[in-house]
């Protein structure tokens, strides 16, 4: 049984190992695309398995990512979220 255990933690440990390595590698390679080249590729991947907003979702996370800045999921997701010239409910002018 402690063989048993000691394999599984064994196996745990460089199954652990390698995602680094593969994260490391794909981050890497992603580093060297443009933005338009990753959104292409992860379009060529997962466009299919995806709706649209979910793939440019992923994208923009993905490209966020690899450049170092996050982007909040509602800048380029939701479309009613977008500004407009009337004030606030909230806002009085008093």
């Amino acid at each position: 049984m402690k063989r048993l255990i000691k394999l599984l933690f064994l196996v745990l440990i460089v199954s652990c190992i390698a995602v680094f390595v593969v994260m490391t590698v794909s981050k890497q390679k992603f580093a060297g695309m443009t933005d338009d080249e990753i959104r292409e590729f992860l379009a060529e991947r997962i466009g299919d398995k995806l709706g649209p907003d979910q793939l440019m979702a992923v994208q923009t996370a993905v490209i966020g990512a690899v450049r170092g800045r996050t982007v909040p999921p509602t800048a380029h997701t939701d479309p009613t979220n977008e500004p407009t010239d009337e004030p606030d409910a909230g806002d009085s002018a008093t």
